[in-house]
């Protein structure tokens, strides 16, 4: 039986030298634009509402410079805060997984987490190998979002050597949709620190 889809998007990275660049759009067209300056000290993400990059639709912030589990707000184009989510630090040892949290930050509203243990194990041992590791990695990985114990949606990479994946969510999501199309984007962009 095939889950049923409430929204669906398409994440593409553009090479550029001195900054991560995306575009996320849906089956009915653009969404939007992404940028990332390389080499900051505290990472800051910004998603325009088109490629002229004219208007801001929102932004991803960290909160501090460095931080094993830090935790990045979804500003929105004001600079008002509408949701958080971080790195789960201990659990990304064995998998990478993310949590988006209440508006009190004590709690998950969801959970994304790397579906396959062995090729997250594999991920891991190919960034420590000499030459190899700087190549890109040649398995598409995939992250399960969960939302009270079950699937509520899926972040596939659909291309094995470029960074393009598909975000389903197949039920409405329970914070502003920013939130989620701004963790798409930190699961490449900030994947590995």
């Amino acid at each position: 039986m095939t889950q049923p889809v409430w929204a669906e998007y398409t994440v593409k990275q553009k090479i550029t030298p001195m900054a991560n660049v995306y575009s996320v759009a849906s089956p009915q067209g653009p969404v939007g634009y992404v940028r990332q300056k390389r080499l900051k000290l505290r990472e800051e993400i910004i998603f325009y509402t088109d490629e002229s990059q004219q208007r801001v639709a929102f932004r991803i912030k960290a909160r501090k410079v460095i931080d094993l589990g830090s935790r990045y707000d979804v500003l929105d184009e004001a600079g008002g805060r509408i949701g958080t989510f971080g790195k789960a630090f201990g659990a990304s040892l064995t998998r990478s997984t993310w949590v988006v949290f209440d508006p009190s930050e004590t709690g998950e509203l969801l959970r994304v987490q790397e579906r396959s243990k062995g090729i997250a194990a594999f991920r891991r041992v190919w960034d420590f190998l000499p030459y190899i590791g700087d190549l890109p990695f040649p398995l598409k990985y995939h992250f399960d979002i969960l939302g009270a114990g079950r699937v509520v949606g899926v972040y596939d990479k659909i291309a094995t050597f470029r960074d393009h994946y598909r975000l389903v969510l197949n039920e409405p999501p329970p914070v502003d949709s920013r939130v989620i199309l701004g963790l798409a984007i930190a699961l490449d962009a900030l994947q590995s620190r």
